[in-house]
């Protein structure tokens, strides 16, 4: 009767204990949740201020109070996407084994690439975009007939392929146009509504609309949350699609120099032929007067600093001196684009700084993030990735025959000033050509 009494207590003990545990991180999530939505964060630019946020160390040498982890004060900040998607990533995570078997899970992934993959890679991606033409929508009229392509939906069905190619060994010229678009829309509708709307009931619908355009294209779709297949298809889709289509408008229709374009076209073309760490690297100079070098390097770090990936890279801290904790930001757009460090024609896409490029400059970059929680994809997939995709797009769109048009006149390209990088900012933005 005794051990039975005393297993009574325990077992006592430990709900009542687990219960106070599961209460306490309730509590935290639910304030965390009010936080981000009843304040505006502060936003710093300043790169040592956005490292030592990104470090969750605070914003100067008073440094914060303990009782919130690193992994809580990033994924604090993300629990809209967990609402949104239910994901569970290296980024929504409070768990340090769970993030370290994720990274390990990503870099694996990542490791595998070998010269030989990252060729057929090339050659996919160029047979994704010339059959994509092929299927372009074309427009009579009275005097030629035209193909025209939504630019916006095009870039983001092939990044996700290729995406699913690299992440799940999809194989993506097998994959149909409509499913992908259809996923593709969803998962902007949805990133779009969780920042305005906090409708659960409308979240839930619109993400079951998604695993099931999903089940399509990926039959082994399962949607608990750690083995949701957006867990690792978010990260690498949301990270490409925007740094490569608003590099493609730089390199196809900004640029007026035609002498510059034609080598800025030149080294991404050959780099799709031989995507190797020296083509990346290989510098080609025009050959006119004032004669600038350029690499493929150099247009997707020019890409990756004038629009990075994630414009904001948010924590929750608490400072030390402030009565609670509080959202903080590292505004790495606007740290990418200070004059002070990057010249008085930072705001212009302008690849040649790549070339001399100081010490601020390389401290001042970070468009993958920062330690400790630097991406797995920062060293050779992320910049190889946009590489490749632009150059297949730059190959076959050329400049002279392809034309561009936007029906938003809020939309247009404004001289000595950066594209707009809001996600739906050119969603009505054509290309076109003619075709007799």
């Amino acid at each position: 009767m005794d051990g039975i009494h005393i297993s009574t207590i325990s077992l006592t003990l430990l709900v009542s204990l687990s219960v106070f545990i599961y209460t306490k991180i309730v509590h935290r999530w639910h304030v965390s949740s009010e936080v981000e939505l009843q304040s505006s964060p502060r936003l710093f630019s300043d790169h040592r201020i956005c490292k030592r946020i990104l470090a969750c160390q605070g914003i100067d040498e008073n440094g914060i109070e303990y009782g919130i982890s690193p992994l809580e004060s990033r994924a604090i900040p993300n629990q809209r996407l967990v609402q949104a998607f239910q994901i569970d990533n290296a980024f929504t995570t409070t768990s340090q084994m769970y993030l370290k078997e994720f990274k390990n899970s990503a870099t694996l992934k990542f490791s595998k690439l070998g010269p030989q993959q990252w060729k057929r890679s090339g050659e996919v991606a160029n047979m994704l975009v010339r059959r994509a033409i092929e299927k372009a929508t074309w427009t009579d009229s009275s005097e030629t007939d035209t193909r025209v392509i939504d630019l916006t939906s095009f870039v983001q069905a092939l990044t996700f392929k290729m995406s699913l190619y690299f992440l799940y060994g999809s194989r993506p010229l097998d994959l149909e146009d409509r499913p992908i678009q259809k996923i593709t829309s969803t998962i902007n509708h949805i990133w779009i509504r969780s920042k305005r709307v906090h409708d659960s009931n409308a979240l839930q619908s619109d993400r079951q609309s998604l695993m099931a355009y999903l089940q399509d294209v990926l039959p082994h779709v399962r949607e608990t949350s750690k083995d949701n297949p957006l867990n690792f298809i978010l990260p690498a889709y949301e990270t490409l699609w925007r740094v490569v289509f608003l590099c493609l408008l730089e390199v196809l229709f900004r640029n007026g120099d035609d002498t510059a374009a034609a080598s800025w076209r030149e080294v991404l073309v050959r780099f799709l032929n031989d995507p190797t760490d020296y083509q990346f690297k290989q510098m080609i100079e025009d050959p006119s007067e004032n004669s600038l070098p350029v690499s493929a390097s150099f247009l997707v770090n020019e890409a990756l600093r004038l629009y990075p990936p994630t414009k904001r890279i948010y924590r929750y801290l608490h400072l030390k001196g402030r009565e609670k904790p509080e959202l903080l930001a590292a505004d790495i757009e606007k740290c990418q684009r200070n004059k002070i460090v990057w010249g008085q024609d930072s705001l212009a896409f302008n690849p040649s700084r790549w070339k001399d490029l100081c010490g601020e400059g390389h401290r001042s970059f970070m468009p993958f993030g920062d330690q400790p929680f630097t991406c797995p994809a920062r060293q050779n997939f992320g910049p190889w990735m946009i590489g490749l995709l632009v150059a297949a797009l730059a190959t076959n769109f050329d400049r002279g025959v392809w034309k561009y048009a936007i029906h938003d006149k809020d939309a247009r390209f404004e001289p000595n000033e950066p594209l707009r990088s809001e996600r739906d900012a050119y969603a009505g933005l054509t290309i076109s050509r003619r075709c007799n």
